[in-house]
């Protein structure tokens, strides 16, 4: 988690325009981050828990940038391979 707070600036401009195209791995690595800072949101933000974690994660991710991090996403790009075998599937 703390790699992606480092990352995010990258990201927001990367993700800025909602039409960008990432490969499958960038997709998933960024869903999965996405995903763990909704968890951790949840868990330290909304239910106010006061462990040391907590503390850390409201200090790297403030609240005013939560609708920021949820929503951060990327289209899957499909490539004529990606294509051809979901073809081969399907015959």
């Amino acid at each position: 988690m703390h790699d992606f707070s480092k990352d995010y600036d990258k990201y927001k401009m990367k993700l800025i325009n909602t039409d960008i195209t990432c490969n499958a791995n960038y997709k998933n690595y960024l869903d999965n981050h996405i995903e763990n800072y909704k968890k951790l949101h949840s868990f330290c933000g909304v239910e106010k828990n006061e462990d040391i974690h907590c503390s850390i994660f409201r200090t790297v991710f403030p609240e005013k940038d939560h609708g920021n991090f949820s929503t951060l996403s990327c289209n899957l790009k499909v490539t004529s391979r990606r294509i051809a075998l979901l073809s081969d599937n399907g015959n």
